[in-house]
Formats: C-alpha cells, structure tokens, sequence
C-alpha cells in the first residue's frame, strides 16, 4: 500500500509538472508581449497553486519541474531557470500557508473563502513573483530594464487571471461540485454559450471606433452578474474560465484592433477587465448562493419550529406586557381547550383559575420588570369544556425584542401535569397514613428538597425552614449526630444503600424516632444524586421499648420467685434443722444436768434464733416492697439517733467476734427519709460489714454532706470481694453470699432490699472494695 501510495504521488508530480509546462507554451503562444513575460492568462500558475493546496507541499515539485523545463525552453539560462522555478514552486507552499492560517475552504461555500482567496493571488504571490521573476530576467541580462516595471505589471495580471479562473474551477472539480448529469446538461451548455457570447462581443469591438471598444467590452458586466445572480457557483467558474479563453484566444486571432503607444498598456487594461469579471462573478454567485441556502435553511428551520410546536405536547405563549396573548402554538388547545383564535388577542384571565390570577399578575411584572430572568412556577387552568382545573408546570421568560419598536413580552412554556398532581396527592396520603415521605440530595449544588410529610414528621414548615444538609444535622438528637453523619458519608463513598434507624428533635423539644434509606445514584464512578424516605417509627420504637421494659419486669418476678423459692426451699429450712438438733441435744443434756454444754446449745440456738428472724424480717419487708404494700412516710429524721438504734440490734453479733462497731455520725446531722427503710438500710450494712470483718477488727458508719444530699458510708476492714462480685452485687438473680469469716451465711437478700429501699427514698447506692482491704458500702440520701 505504502509503494502504490509513493507511485501515485509520483505520477501525481510529473502530470502537475507536464501540465504546468504545457499550458506555459500556451501562454507564450497567444502572448503578443516580448515572449518570455506573458500578458495573456498563465493558466499554469493555477494548475501549481491548486495542487498543492489539495494534495500537498510535495506537489510543488511538479511546478520546479514544469517551470524549469519551460524557461529553458524559452532561453532563460540554467541559472535564471533554477531561481525562477525555485521561487514559483515556494510561492505556492506559502500560497497553502496562508490558505490554511485564513481557514478557507476548497468548496469555496463562502463569500470570505472568495474574497480571501483572491486576495492572497492578487496581492501577494503574484505581485511578489512579478517583482522576483522579473529582477531574476532583468539580473541574467534577459529583460530590458527600461520596460521592467512594465513586464512586472503583464506578469502580476496575466498570472493573477490564471491562477483566478483556474484555482476555482480546479477545487470545485475535486471537492465533487460537478456531476456528469447536471455538467452535459446545464453547466457545459452555458459556458459555451458565455464563450460565443463573449467572442462575439470581441467580434463587434473589431468594427467600431476603438475609443468605444472599451465601453462595448464593459457590456459583458451585466451578463456576468446575470449569469452569476441565476447559477450555481460551479457552473459560474466553468463560464468564466470559457470567457477568459474565448477573449484572449479573440486577441491572438488578431480580431481586437485595440491600438495605442504600448501594446502592454492596453493589454493590462484587458487583464484588469477579466479580473474585474471573473470576481464579480465570483464573489456574486457565491453571496447569491450562500443567501439562497441560508433562505432554504431559514425557511426549513421555520418548518420545522412550526412542526415541533404544533406538535409537542406542551404549549407556547407571547403574551404582552399588559397581559394579551399575541401567540400560541396549535397543541395548547389539547390542554386548556381553546382555539388559536380564541386565545390570541385574550387576556391571561380568560383561562387562568381565579385563585391563581395574583401569581400569573406577579410572573408577568417580574419577567417585564428584569427581577429574574427565567421563572418556574406551577400555576391553574380553566379548562372550556369541562370548567375543570388543570394544572401546569410553566417556565417563563422575556422575549427577545428584534425591532425598536417592539413593546415588552413575556414569553410561556406550559405543560399539563393534572395526571401528575394526581398522582403526588395519592402519594401524599399515603405517606400520610404511612408516616413516611422522601427526600432527594444533589450531591453537586448541594440542593435538597424534601416532600410535604417530611416537613410534617421533622414538625417543620417550608416557610420557616430551608433543608440543608448542616440545617438537617441541627434536628438530629445530639448523640446521634455523628453516628448518622458517617453512615451518610460511607454510603455516598462506597455508592452503598443507606439503612439507619436515630432519633430528632422536634421545635417542640419532642424525641422521635425515624429511619433513614436512601439509594445513591452515580454517573460512573462519581455519586451525584442521593434519594430517599423517612418513616416515623417512634410509636412502634415506644412498643418496643415497652415490651422490652416489660421483658426485664418478667425476668426480674422470675428471678424474684426463683429467690423466694430457694429461701424459703434451702436458706429457711437449714436453720431450722439446726434449732431442731441443738434443742434435742439440750434436751438430753438438761436430764445429764450438763449446764455447760447447755449453755452453750442454747447459745447456738438463740443466735440461731436471731439470724432467722433478720431474714424473715427482710424476706417479709422486700414480699411488701414487690406487692406495693408497704408504706412509704419520709419524714425529718436525726441520724445519729436512728444509728444508736442499729448497733444494739447489731450489737450481740459484733460481740460474739469482738468488732468494734463505731457511729462517727454528728448529733446534727438529719436526713429526710422514711425511718423504717433507713433503718433497714443501714441495719443490713452494718450486719453485712460485721459478717465479713475479722475477729478484733472496726466497723466504722460516718456520713458527710453532698450538696443537696446526705452521703452515709458504712466501712470495713474485712475480706474485701473482687470486680466480679461487685458488679453482681443489687440484682436480683445475680446475687450469690458468700460465707463470713466465722462461716456465716446469707442469702443476699439484704443488698437488694437495700437498693429498693434506698431508691424508694430518691438516693442511691454502691460499693467500694478491694479483695483483702475491706469494703465501703455508700448511699445518698436527701438532706432535711
């Protein structure tokens, strides 16, 4: 391929090369000048010219060729040839050049391409080969310097009416302009005929004064322009390249009998004639052409508007600044049910809906006025057959003036969108019963928009409130702000699904609860629309919190049997087998008179005894607390008091393992707290310090103020307990006594009666404890 290409190129050059020569020699021919500088068109200039703009630099090859062979055939020295054949050849790259940098065009479908073109021949290459041809004649000693400026003017327009009438009919040939159906029967005919037509107007000149032979030639003016005015531009080229011949083949014939001083002279105003034609036809036939095609382009976009308003589904409107329509398209009766007729001429208040003439009023003085320059807006019709009201969607805008004299207008596009409304108030009330509405994000302009129900389930209006995003942020719950920021941020990121469930804040300082989906929408890798729905799920959050409160109750009255179960099953039963055993054995002991052993048996049975009571006492005091029946009477109290009146109760057991029991309470100090569940409270500390206290160790009960509040702490420094044991410690179920260090038992009971009743009087409790260092069991209570 790339052989046959390089061949074709070849070939290519040697045929611009054989051309250029020949019609060279033709031009020499029919010149009547000194034979080497031609007056007559040097046609072979415009064979360079072309091809090289069509086929490229390399074509200038085929005009050194053509030139060099030509002037040595007509006595130029090799010297002279090779300058003059060097500067033809470069002068048609840079002919290309400027073609180029101009952005003109071979179809020559423009007055500019015309005018430009002619430009570049006439005042530049040629008037630059004129003036390097001729110095290069004059400087080997083959041109006469005093006819030289006259030799430059015959070289400028003889190859300037070659290049004119040849380039042109070359780019069109090429550029596919001539048809052999419209060429034999159109184009052909009508240059012969400009051919004859011309030639016999040089015929006539031949027999008239010559001081009129100019006027007579001028006659060809006006056929030229009514030739041009009547034809397209490629069948104009072909005509004038036939006058062209047919004029200058007259002159060699001798038919013209134009005398004067110089034979030059006359033949340049010759030349000067034929360039004036050729561009005037040119430059004619081309504006005529552009006009009509844009007529024809003008005429068919107007079709096509007509068709594309006539048949849309939406309607157009120019309506004055007083209100009037001027126009509207055929299709705006499928909306509203009104004739053009009807309309045009009509107030807008004929067919707007009375309650939405006060927004049509405002639409049409801030477009009149420049306030916006483009409005959307929804707006109500009058139907005229059924009276119904049909809504539309309706973009407005000012309608250009194209005169002075035009007055303001305003021009509408409407569409009908009842079907649409429809369907949003179906959506609407279901959303409605539903709780739920959507939402949607432009993630570029960071546009939202939310829908009527979501107004409605923030307690928001869209008068007092614009959705943003950092706006929205503000609604949420504060500790849920960050959690539902992410989740947004990750899903947009990785174009994931949103699914979240968090809480808002209503105006009104309301929680409710919501969940969030959303659905990202991408353009390639790049997420640009969010869209979403809200739904209101706090009722069914309520439920859920209410059957998991009731769920924990449940747990809590089954661990509350389960515990009562196994105090009365084991804790109760295992006392009780011992006051049985030990009081059979005192039994036997009082008929052996043993005092000693007896005494100590009815020891073991007192403490026993004692023991059994406390826990029948708390289990009775916490059956009251689960069945609300106990009585709950807070009243000033003196704590101190209140504590003496723990330690006796505590005091026997205290003795039994020699612990110091101390009250470090201040005769001052007073609680206000029920004194039934105070003393219970602390009574159930105090035995549980001495419980897990060495022998000959302390047991402290001191209290402090806590702001509004009574701090009572009760220390020991018994075996301590670890985390774990802490962490059980006040819930039901969990609750596991260990036994004292004189092997005491319990059943843990105690604590949680402790908490309950602690509660009950609005305080709070809690230990402190290191396994091995003792422990600190503090609550609160209020202050008188």
């Amino acid at each position: 391929m790339v052989e046959k290409k390089n061949w074709l190129q070849i070939i290519g050059i040697f045929s611009v090369g054989f051309l250029y020569f020949s019609l060279g020699k033709l031009s020499f021919a029919l010149s009547v000048s000194n034979g080497i500088v031609t007056n007559v068109p040097f046609f072979a200039e415009g064979i360079g010219l072309a091809a090289v703009i069509l086929f490229g630099n390399i074509y200038a090859l085929g005009i050194f060729l053509g030139q060099l062979v030509l002037a040595l055939s007509s006595g130029v020295g090799l010297e002279g040839s090779l300058l003059i054949s060097t500067i033809n050849a470069f002068l048609a790259i840079f002919g290309k050049h400027l073609f180029q940098r101009a952005k003109l065009t071979t179809n020559l479908s423009q007055v500019r391409d015309v005018i430009y073109l002619s430009a570049i021949i006439l005042f530049i290459i040629q008037p630059i080969s004129a003036i390097l041809g001729n110095f290069t004649l004059w400087y080997f000693h083959k041109l006469d310097a005093k006819i030289f400026y006259d030799s430059v003017i015959a070289w400028w327009l003889g190859n300037a009416i070659g290049q004119l009438t040849l380039v042109p009919f070359i780019f069109l040939l090429f550029t596919k302009r001539y048809v052999s159906k419209t060429f034999f029967y159109r184009d052909l005919p009508i240059a012969v005929v400009t051919l004859i037509l011309t030639f016999i107007t040089f015929r006539i000149t031949n027999y008239i004064n010559q001081s009129y032979a100019f006027v007579i030639l001028l006659l060809l003016l006006p056929v030229t322009l009514f030739l041009s005015s009547q034809n397209k531009p490629e069948t104009v080229v072909f005509a004038l390249l036939f006058m062209t011949i047919a004029a200058f083949f007259a002159i060699s014939l001798n038919l013209q009998k134009i005398t004067g001083v110089k034979q030059i002279e006359n033949f340049a105003q010759l030349d000067l004639l034929i360039i004036s034609l050729q561009l005037s036809g040119l430059i004619l036939t081309v504006l005529i052409f552009d006009l009509k095609r844009t007529q024809s382009l003008l005429s068919s976009s107007k079709q096509r508007l007509s068709a594309i308003l006539d048949t849309t589904f939406a309607g157009f409107s120019i309506i004055n600044y007083l209100g009037v329509h001027l126009f509207t398209n055929q299709n705006s009766k499928t909306i509203h049910g009104y004739e053009q007729a009807e309309i045009i001429g009509a107030h807008f208040q004929k067919i707007v809906h009375p309650s939405d003439l006060d927004l049509g009023e405002k639409i049409l003085n801030d477009i009149i006025l420049e306030k916006e320059k483009y409005i959307t807006a929804e707006l109500r019709l009058l139907h005229k057959q059924t009276q119904q009201p049909i809504w539309l969607h309706l973009i407005a805008t000012k309608y250009p003036k194209f005169e002075k004299f035009d007055n303001e207008r305003v021009l509408v596009f409407f569409q009908d969108i009842t079907k649409q409304k429809e369907i949003e108030q179906k959506l609407l009330e279901a959303q409605e019963i539903g709780n739920f509405g959507h939402w949607s994000y432009q993630l570029e302009n960071k546009q939202m928009q939310w829908s009527a129900q979501v107004f409605r389930i923030y307690e928001q209006t869209p008068e007092n409130f614009i959705p943003t995003s950092s706006n929205v942020i503000e609604l949420l719950h504060p500790d849920d702000r960050e959690k539902v920021d992410n989740a947004f941020r990750k899903s947009v990121e990785s174009h994931t699904n949103l699914n979240i469930e968090h809480r808002i804040l209503t105006p009104s300082g309301k929680v409710k609860y919501i969940v969030q989906r959303a659905n990202i929408k991408c353009s390639g890798d790049s997420a640009f629309l969010v869209l979403g729905t809200v739904v209101d799920v706090t009722e069914r959050k309520k439920n859920e919190l209410k059957i998991e409160e009731q769920n924990k109750k449940l747990k809590e009255l089954n661990a509350t049997k389960d515990k009562f179960v196994s105090i009365i099953a084991h804790d109760l039963k295992n006392p009780f087998n011992s006051l049985l055993g030990f009081s059979e054995l005192l039994m036997s002991d009082l008929n052996e008179n043993n005092n000693e052993r007896t005494q100590e048996f009815a020891s073991i049975i007192n403490s026993t005894a004692q023991n059994t009571y406390t826990l029948l006492e708390n289990l009775l005091e916490w059956a009251a607390t689960q069945q609300n029946k106990i009585n709950f009477q807070p009243k000033l109290l003196a704590l101190n008091a209140l504590t003496d009146e723990c330690l006796v109760m505590v005091s026997g057991s205290a003795k039994r393992k020699q612990i110091e029991v101390e009250n470090l309470i201040t005769n001052d100090f007073a609680v206000f707290a029920d004194a039934q569940m105070l003393k219970t409270v602390i009574r159930n500390l105090l035995t549980n310090a001495i419980k897990f206290s060495n022998e000959n160790t302390q047991v402290q009960i001191s209290a402090r103020y806590d702001g509004k509040n009574a701090e009572v702490i009760v220390t020991d420094h018994g075996i301590g307990m670890n985390q774990k044991t802490k962490e059980s410690l006040f819930k039901i179920g969990e609750t596991r006594s260990m036994q004292g260090t004189a092997s005491e038992t319990g059943t843990g009971l105690g604590l949680i009666l402790c908490k309950e009743f602690i509660e009950k009087n609005a305080g709070t409790i809690w230990v402190e404890s290191e396994e091995g260092k003792g422990s600190q069991f503090k609550f609160t209570i209020p202050m008188a």
